[in-house]
Parts: structure tokens; C-alpha cells; sequence
């Protein structure tokens, strides 16, 4: 399905939903050097090695992850699924990305990757944009080779989160939380400002319609008139992984809900 909207005579955007990798390559086939490619992690690139965490099976029992999250305060629902990623073993969703991601590197294609995760520390991991670029690189995805630079963005003012702020680094931005005052929209937008050389088509990747409206409700207000192509990729919706008893599963949130509970969690705003 392809939605077009054209808010004004200067500014164009386009939604586009697919699971196939096949067809986000041949949209990506349009990109030139003067484009920005911009994929999700989560969900989009990789997720857990362990299939009880895989999307197939969050959504089959979703009631039981729902009432879980509903005792829990914003922080810690940011933090719930991270940790079979942080414990755990990725993988990546479909082994083409990496192939695809490259491909666009070759022809010198601007590519980064934008996640939600929280920056900072969660234990055991004292730098989760460290953690993350590793994580990254060492599945064949390493942002930092047509990144644009990151020299400036420092310099944005971002408000803070459990006290951190988003971070970009080698390619790869966090924006630090679903639930904090920062969203992928507001971050890319004042990205942008700090370029040098602004691109004249922006095609972001993500499994979330929600993050995708958060870019382009921020572009509109923002300086960019160019194209905006806005992928809701849902391969991991139909990735194919076993299907779990609501027991096995509900056994495994458990030890993830007593892991939450336990984690040093820094400068929790509501605490």
C-alpha cells in the first residue's frame, strides 16, 4: 500500500508499507549521493536470536506482554526489551540487509542507522552507543562509512532523559527512549540543522507508522523541501520462528521482568 501526500508545492511525501526486503531495495534503487537513508534497528535490521522475543510471538501473546507493562513506569517499559538483546545473541532479520546497506555504501550513498534504545548505561552495559555500533558492525552494518559527519551534534540542545541525551556516533543516532521528551522526528530535525550539505530526499526504515509520522511531522516544520519516503517495513512480523505455549512465554517474561527490576537504572526522572 501507497499513500501520497503533498502538503505544499515544495515538500512531497510518500508512505510505503512492505515485509519484503526485495522491494525495499528497489525503492532504494531511486537513492543518489544527494539522498539520506535512514534504517530502524530493532525490528528492522536485527532482533533477539531467541524466539520467544521474536515479533511472531510478541504479537501471539500480546494480552500477556500488555498486562506486563502496565506496572510498569515509562522507564522501565523502555527498558523490557532491551534486555534479551543486551543478555542475549542478535541476529539479523533478513541476511540480504547487511548485503543492501553495503551496496548503498558503495555507491556512496549518505546511510545511518536511528534506534530508540536509551543511551547511557544499563548494567551490565556502561555505553549503549558503544555497545550498540558493536553490536552492528559485528553483523556486517557499519554505519560509519557514508555517515554524515557527527562533528556538531553535540552542540544540539536536547532536554534530558533518566539524565542522558540522544547521541550520534559513527553513523548510528539514539534518540533515548519511546517514552522520553525526545522522538526520532525531533532529533533528525535538528540533525539536519547542523549539516553542511542537506539532502534532497529522505527515506527512513522502521517497523513503527508512529516513528515514521514523528519524522515527517517534524520536517514539515522544519527547513527541508525535499522528498520524504516513509517505509513501514514489517518483515519481522513474518519472520519465520516457532511458535511458544502462553506458559513458555509468560515463564521467559518473568525472568525478564526480575532482571528489569534488578538493573541499575541511572537518574530515573521519576524517582
Amino acid at each position: 500500500m501507497t499513500l501520497h501526500t503533498q502538503p505544499n508545492a515544495h515538500k512531497k511525501t510518500e508512505f510505503v508499507v512492505t515485509p519484503d526486503t526485495g522491494a525495499l531495495a528497489r525503492m532504494l534503487a531511486k537513492a543518489t549521493s544527494d539522498s539520506l537513508i535512514i534504517f530502524d534497528v530493532d525490528m528492522v535490521l536485527l532482533h533477539t536470536a531467541d524466539p520467544v522475543f521474536q515479533m511472531p510471538n510478541l504479537m501471539h501473546h500480546h494480552d500477556i506482554l500488555t498486562a506486563a507493562r502496565a506496572d510498569l513506569n515509562p522507564e522501565e517499559s523502555d527498558l523490557l526489551l532491551h534486555f534479551p538483546l543486551i543478555d542475549g545473541k542478535a541476529e539479523v532479520i533478513d541476511p540480504a540487509l547487511p548485503l543492501l546497506i553495503q551496496h548503498l555504501q558503495n555507491l556512496n550513498i549518505p546511510t545511518i542507522a536511528c534506534t530508540a534504545i536509551l543511551s547511557g548505561a544499563i548494567a551490565p552495559e556502561p555505553d549503549m552507543m558503544k555497545w550498540r555500533v558493536k553490536q552492528l558492525t559485528e553483523l556486517g552494518m557499519d554505519f560509519s562509512i557514508t555517515a554524515p559527519d557527527d562533528t556538531l551534534f553535540h552542540t544540539i540542545h536536547f532536554p534530558k532523559y533518566r539524565g542522558n541525551t540522544p547521541q550520534y556516533k559513527k553513523g548510528v543516532m539514539i534518540t533515548n527512549g519511546e517514552n522520553g521528551p525526545s522522538n526520532k522526528g525531533t532529533v533528525l530535525a535538528a540533525f539536519l540543522a547542523t549539516l553542511t550539505k542537506h539532502p534532497r530526499q529522505i527515506i527512513m526504515i522502521d517497523d513503527r507508522r508512529q516513528n515514521l509520522m514523528h519524522i515527517h511531522d517534524s520536517l514539515e516544520k522544519s527547513d527541508f523541501n525535499g522528498h520524504y519516503i516513509a517505509v513501514e517495513f514489517t518483515a519481522a512480523m513474518y519472520h519465520n520462528c516457532p511458535l511458544v505455549s502462553a506458559d513458555v512465554f509468560n515463564e521467559k517474561l518473568q525472568a525478564v521482568l526480575k532482571r528489569l527490576k534488578g538493573a541499575y537504572i541511572p537518574h530515573l526522572d521519576s524517582r
